[in-house]
C-alpha cells in the first residue's frame, strides 16, 4: 500500500524547493548584472577625469563597490541554493517512509 501522506507531502516539498531555486538563480543573475565601470561615469557628468591618479581611483572604486555586490549577492544565493538541495533530499527521502503510521491509527 501506498502512502499518500507522504507522496503528497514530498511533492509540497518538491515546489517549495523549486521556489527556492528561483530565488537563488534570481540573485545569482542580479550577481552577474553587478555595475563594475569607474564611479566617474556614473551621473549626470560621465566624463573621465584629466588626472590620471583620480581617474585610476575612480575605476578602483567602481571595480571593488561591484565586486562587493557581487559577493554579497553570491553569499546570499549560495545560501538559498543550499537550502534548495537540502529540501530536494528531504522531498526525495519523503514518500519511502511510513508517515501515514505515524498520525493515523
Amino acid at each position: 500500500m501506498t502512502d499518500h501522506i507522504a507522496e503528497y507531502a514530498g511533492l509540497a516539498v518538491a515546489l517549495v524547493s523549486f521556489a527556492i531555486a528561483g530565488v537563488a538563480a534570481g540573485l545569482w543573475y542580479r550577481s552577474s548584472k553587478a555595475d563594475t565601470s569607474p564611479t566617474w561615469s556614473r551621473g549626470d557628468r560621465p566624463f573621465e577625469p584629466v588626472v590620471r591618479e583620480i581617474a585610476d581611483g575612480g575605476r578602483v572604486d567602481g571595480l571593488m563597490n561591484g565586486l562587493s555586490e557581487a559577493a554579497g549577492l553570491n553569499k546570499l544565493a549560495a545560501l538559498w541554493t543550499g537550502a534548495s538541495v537540502i529540501l530536494s533530499a528531504v522531498a526525495t527521502v519523503l514518500p519511502h517512509l511510513p508517515i501515514s503510521r505515524l498520525f493515523l491509527p
